[in-house]
């Protein structure tokens, strides 16, 4: 909330609009959304096939692509970058609503993404199972 805050993003509908058509927003938007999620399942498969590393028995690449998507979500450094890497107003005000949307998009899919291929466990904590007995 306090960088959300402090980003000044306008959200009405026609800077939304017209943000979304630009090349700078919308590469943006692939970048965390679609980039952090090629870079991490593509890493974790990579070093799976090499053998350098394996996936613990209850975790599966739904679970990979899941956190790849939730990665997208680098709002706080994504504005820092955007303030050092453009000086006009307006294309920092471009760069951070594409910013907030696709961190919305990340966290939208990756939350839906391992709430559908999670098993729904109901568990016990070490405290609960200290106290009952």
């Amino acid at each position: 909330v306090f960088a959300l805050a402090n980003a000044a993003i306008p959200l009405d509908f026609e800077s939304i609009a017209s943000a979304m058509t630009d090349p700078i927003a919308l590469g943006i938007i692939l970048g965390l959304v679609v980039g952090k999620l090629i870079g991490i399942v593509g890493a974790v498969y990579l070093l799976k096939k090499l053998g350098i590393g394996t996936l613990p028995p209850d975790l599966n690449f739904h679970h990979i692509i899941g956190a790849g998507f939730a990665a997208g979500i680098g709002f706080t450094m994504s504005l820092f970058i955007t303030n050092a890497a453009f000086t006009d107003p307006e294309l920092q005000a471009t760069a951070k609503l594409a910013i907030l949307v696709a961190s919305v998009l990340a966290a939208v899919l990756g939350t839906a993404l391992l709430f559908v291929t999670s098993p729904n466990q109901v568990g016990t904590t070490q405290m609960e199972t200290a106290v009952t007995t």
